[in-house]
């Protein structure tokens, strides 16, 4: 299954690319501030409204150990890479990139199968059974601690709703999630050093793509980054076609055991008509 990650251009060429890993993010990040909470509601009782705050903020804590990457799918034969709406929200208003991403390659291996969970985002209004309901507090148990293990254990039984539910208006991302529940407040990185096969540069980096500094160093980089893993990974930019995204016919090829690149690239130019001036 390919897997379509889109982002910032420079988050990709100085943060991702050196070390060919995406990183971990709290749901509290999510730019839906109420996928968050919407599933956030206390039974009403005296003790609830009484410790309602700590209620909230023990909550907080806890959906907030859950980690996620998001990514795209491609659905009803439409690309992954081709999703306007997801390049106008995460990939710089269409100056970003979209990484493509073999998901059978991706390196879990720091990741214990019990913390990780990968499934696809389903699109629907919240289900308003899922309610706070903080049940019976046990001999001794002091407020606090009832609180607690009352919250760890909805969240818990709402897993996947709470992790895996959008409202529809967001249907048109096609998510797919990965999400790792952490047990410290470290940062967490998910290696793609071999899932990494494509980049996709947004329409508007690439229009001017022959005069561009950054993407000059984009190009360097994936170089570089060719010849550190030993295999290729690919360069393809996007135009505009009339009202859909289509790709673009030239795509830079770097096989790190042609020394000839540089020629090869001017040789697709030419074949395409292109003004090799400036190289």
């Amino acid at each position: 299954m390919k897997l379509y990650h889109y982002t910032k251009f420079d988050t990709f060429i100085y943060d991702i690319l050196p070390k060919m890993q995406l990183k971990f993010f709290p749901f509290s990040s999510s730019n839906d501030p109420i996928e968050f909470s919407r599933l956030f509601q206390i039974d009403l009782s005296e003790f609830s409204w009484h410790y309602r705050e700590e209620i909230i903020e023990a909550y907080q804590r806890k959906m907030n150990k859950y980690m996620f990457i998001c990514f795209s799918k491609s659905k009803n034969n439409k690309p992954g890479f081709k999703l306007p709406t997801m390049w106008a929200h995460y990939g710089e208003n269409h100056n970003g990139v979209c990484l493509e991403i073999d998901a059978s390659k991706l390196d879990f291996g720091k990741y214990s199968k019990k913390s990780l969970i990968k499934k696809s985002v389903r699109y629907r209004i919240p289900n308003p059974e899922s309610k706070i309901i903080l049940g019976s507090q046990k001999n001794g148990e002091s407020d606090m601690e009832f609180i607690e293990r009352s919250i760890s254990e909805h969240v818990k039984e709402w897993e996947l709703i709470n992790n895996f539910t959008k409202v529809i208006d967001w249907r048109t991302e096609n998510e797919y999630r990965i999400v790792y529940e952490r047990e410290n407040s470290e940062d967490h990185y998910l290696n793609i050093n071999d899932a990494l096969i494509k980049v996709f540069v947004g329409i508007r980096a690439s229009r001017n793509w022959s005069e561009s500094v950054r993407l000059k160093i984009l190009e360097h980089q994936i170089s570089e980054t060719n010849m550190k893993l030993g295999r290729e990974i690919q360069l393809e930019f996007l135009e505009n076609e009339g009202s859909s995204i289509n790709s673009c016919e030239l795509k830079l090829r770097r096989t790190i055991r042609d020394k000839n690149s540089e020629s090869s690239r001017k040789m697709e130019l030419k074949i395409r008509g292109e003004d090799l001036s400036q190289f």
